[in-house]
């Protein structure tokens, strides 16, 4: 599993009724991994993103 060595995510959405969308994305990408999650909702993001991701991760 690729996804093993996250720790946390912080999600920024620019629209929190797309909130759903991204917990379908997120439980298909991690499987059963299950690290630290926020989810933030922001006036704007760069480059008129929709969603930013920042994730930590430890290298075994």
């Amino acid at each position: 599993m690729y996804c093993a060595g996250i720790i946390s995510v912080d999600v920024f959405l620019t629209d929190m009724a797309e909130f759903s969308t991204l917990n379908e994305l997120y439980a298909d990408f991690m499987q059963d991994h299950k690290p630290t999650r926020t989810a933030i909702q922001v006036a704007a993001l760069p480059l008129g993103g929709l969603v930013e991701i920042k994730c930590v991760a430890r290298i075994k």
